[in-house]
């Protein structure tokens, strides 16, 4: 499968695929419409789907979807909800997928509390995009066990003004917005 338009269907009333290998719901910039992901919709779309890879839903209206409801392929390379709406609090086991690499949870508005202690050392996150949410209080030292982190997006957020010492010492980290 090469391309994937899914605009105005709706979910609800619709069969869907068991098993998707890599799947690309984004739209277009010039579509005027978001589609609307209920929070059913997961589990009917993704609870077969063991070997996703790339999982791509930016734009798309996730705001009736909580981040307890996720879950997902411990496959997973990429992850990108970016500006979806989604609510609730991070937890550390989406950040904890064992070949995770790219994670963007960025302008959401409705990602709150404290970003917590990683209960684990994902070597293999490189990118981390947390941007334009309301996330608050300090940037756990845990936050250094992400030892294969080259991009760290936290800008944009209600976060304590120190960075650890620990986060500037990792070895690949080339760009941290704060």
């Amino acid at each position: 499968m090469q391309s994937l338009n899914l605009a105005f269907i709706d979910f609800s009333n619709s069969r869907i695929p068991s098993l998707i290998e890599s799947l690309d719901l984004s739209l277009p910039l010039y579509d005027k419409f978001q589609l609307e992901w209920k929070e059913g919709t997961w589990k009917r779309m993704l609870q077969n789907a063991i070997e996703l890879r790339v999982l791509v839903l930016d734009l798309i209206d996730l705001s009736s979807t909580s981040m307890r409801s996720l879950n997902l392929s411990s496959s997973l390379i990429t992850l990108s909800l970016r500006r979806t709406g989604l609510k609730g609090k991070l937890t550390d086991d989406i950040l904890c997928f064992p070949n995770l690499q790219h994670l963007d949870l960025s302008d959401k508005f409705d990602l709150h509390g404290q970003l917590l202690s990683l209960s684990c050392s994902s070597a293999s996150l490189n990118i981390l995009q947390i941007s334009t949410n309301e996330f608050q209080g300090p940037i756990p030292s845990s936050f250094s066990n992400l030892t294969s982190l080259t991009l760290l997006d936290l800008s944009n957020n209600y976060l304590n003004d120190s960075i650890p010492s620990s986060l500037l010492t990792l070895p690949c980290l080339n760009v941290l917005l704060f």
